[in-house]
């Protein structure tokens, strides 16, 4: 007999690998906080809707890609590839006051998510970029001024008493704002750079400052290496140039001097001294499929240069999910949303963007596939008003159906006082023994706080295909989908097997177990045992073949085992699953199985 525990109980560390099935203490990840209470497993915070396209004024902002602090304010920009966008707002800096459009004189409107950036200048002026400008707004309002730049990407930062904006895919212009309104754009000499002459392969992602350099990533979109150039401001030439074992680096944030970049593989790269080396990465187990247009010369990718932050002072990410293939596949080890990155813990999925406001019913616990990310930004609310509410705002563009998508502004749920769900898989857990096999399964948790928290505890023995398909609601318990679209008896059998989990639209997030299908006129019509509140019209459902063990919905015990059914076809190795719903910081403390030797084996 031997018994195995995650975290181990000698260190309680807990850690996602994301590159392998038996390995560490999680291996996949959605909506999972280890950093709040270190060595205990919880929920993270629910992600809220501050404002959103159906929003009053709020029609073109499409993707925000940059929050911005100024003027006692928070401000962010978006718009859609027509050019039809806007500056917006909201009343203070309290991240859950709702947005709406900057009314400031000559205020931009020819804004594109995919081109545009903003920045708070530290002297006294906010400053943005649309699809072929630059523009300055003093402090206190009035009316915004231009200068004109290309058409294109047009990636900002500030440095020594200047702004530099990238143009021309791979050139950097720059003027001086050291005594206030920006000077006239220098696009030759000193205080500019020009990368090669072939642009497609230097094209400038993005340009960030640290305390005494400017890092500058770019793409091959060739598919040839990329590179990371380090910078003075001034000199024409470069100072360091290093290259990458990928094509090219497309998002980054500081963190105490070094440089952390999303690579177009999907690994977090740090700065060590003398090169950039990989630290994390996400689970693509198709390693010939890479995430979304990767190569891209605009913002449209997987990640948005600005969608990387430090957030309490650990790494987080934003990113889009859907592989870059025909179809838009979506791994099933990589949900989208906020991931969050320390050495301790390697790389594990934080947050899920959803579709409800607070004050909504809750309709959806995270879209596990979204339509295309914005920007990340820690945004600490300067007040002690009883009220405020996150850490951080989050853009995007989310599917609120298979296919109907809205652009939202969200932030987290810091007070804790709305329901949210996660899922946990372990690692596949062998036994010590080749005659052994496993027999039971222990929860050991916080006591629940509520009559609505729950636990449901799964397992399989093999990892089998799983098939993403749409599903019609006609009830919220109930869905019909065509044999032609998924064989649901290759799922599910009575009594056994056969999980669905909603990836997109309403219901997104949760786990559910299939008690009944049936098939008639080529359609099924499937009902499930969880309830998928305000279930309407279509959805993108996962379908795989988990067997569940039971659920955990009592607020006396604080343990609960599961037998594992026997069977004939006896297996050394077994995994778990875990959905879990909670309000509140109920915590999960620790997974033990047990192994017994099998005596029809001996």
């Amino acid at each position: 007999m031997s018994q195995i525990t995650i975290p181990n109980p000698q260190t309680k560390q807990i850690v996602q690998t994301n590159n392998s099935d038996v390995l560490g203490s999680i291996y996949i990840s959605k909506n999972i906080d280890v950093r709040e209470n270190v060595g205990r497993i919880r929920v993270g915070k629910r992600l809220v809707v501050n404002s959103e396209t159906a929003d009053t004024g709020l029609t073109n902002i499409t993707n925000p890609v940059a929050f911005v602090s100024f003027d006692d304010k928070i401000w962010t920009i978006g718009g859609n590839t027509s050019n039809v966008g806007k500056i917006f707002r909201n009343g203070n800096t309290q991240l859950q006051s709702a947005f709406s459009a900057d009314t400031n004189t000559s205020t931009p409107t020819a804004i594109n998510s995919i081109y545009s950036d903003m920045l708070n200048g530290g002297n006294g002026y906010l400053y943005a970029t649309g699809s072929d400008k630059i523009y300055q707004l003093i402090s206190g309002g009035g009316t915004w001024t231009s200068q004109n730049l290309s058409v294109g990407v047009h990636a900002l930062t500030t440095y020594a008493g200047r702004i530099y904006v990238s143009d021309l895919l791979n050139k950097i212009v720059s003027a001086d704002i050291s005594t206030g309104a920006m000077g006239t754009l220098v696009t030759s000499g000193s205080f500019t750079l020009q990368l090669g002459l072939d642009s497609n392969s230097q094209v400038i992602t993005f340009i960030r400052s640290s305390a005494s350099r400017i890092w500058i990533g770019v793409v091959n979109t060739r598919g040839g290496k990329g590179h990371i150039y380090e910078w003075d401001g001034q000199a024409t030439a470069v100072t360091r140039s290093y290259r990458l074992e990928s094509s090219g680096a497309l998002s980054c944030v500081i963190k105490d001097e070094v440089p952390y970049v999303v690579d177009t593989n999907s690994d977090l790269l740090a700065w060590n001294g003398g090169s950039f080396t990989k630290v994390a990465g996400f689970n693509r187990k198709g390693k010939n499929v890479r995430l979304k247009k990767p190569l891209s010369s605009v913002n449209n990718r997987f990640i948005h240069p600005n969608g990387m932050s430090v957030i309490n002072g650990n790494i987080n990410i934003l990113i889009n999910n859907q592989n870059y293939d025909f179809t838009a596949t979506a791994n099933n080890t990589i949900p989208s949303g906020v991931w969050e990155y320390t050495q301790d813990n390697g790389l594990v999925h934080k947050n899920g963007l959803t579709l409800t406001k607070s004050s909504d019913t809750i309709i959806d616990y995270g879209q596990n596939t979204v339509d295309i990310v914005g920007a990340l930004s820690e945004l600490q609310a300067n007040n002690n008003d009883s009220n405020r509410n996150g850490t951080f705002l989050a853009g995007a563009s989310i599917f609120t159906t298979a296919t109907a998508v809205k652009a939202v502004i969200e932030y987290e749920d810091t007070k804790d006082t709305l329901q949210k769900a996660g899922i946990l898989v372990t690692p596949f857990i062998e036994s010590s023994e080749v005659t052994d096999s496993f027999n039971s399964f222990y929860v050991k948790h916080k006591k629940l706080l509520n009559s609505s928290d729950k636990i449901v505890v799964k397992s399989r023995t093999y990892e089998d295909d799983y098939i993403d398909t749409t599903i019609t609601w006609a009830t919220t318990t109930t869905f019909t989908v065509p044999n032609a679209s998924v064989v649901v008896s290759d799922y599910w059998t009575s009594n056994t097997g056969g999980e669905i989990e909603v990836l997109r639209g309403t219901g997104g997030g949760v786990c559910s177990h299939i008690t009944n299908a049936v098939l008639a006129g080529g359609t099924w019509t499937v009902t499930v045992d969880e309830t998928h509140t305000g279930a309407t019209g279509t959805a993108i459902a996962r379908f795989s073949k988990w067997n569940k063990l039971g659920t955990i919905q009592n607020q006396v015990m604080q343990f609960e085992r599961f037998s594992i059914p026997d069977s004939d076809d006896i297996s050394t190795s077994i995994q778990f699953k875990l959905y879990i719903l909670f309000t509140g910081i109920n915590e999960i403390h620790s997974l033990t199985t047990i192994s017994k030797t099998h005596q029809k084996l001996v």
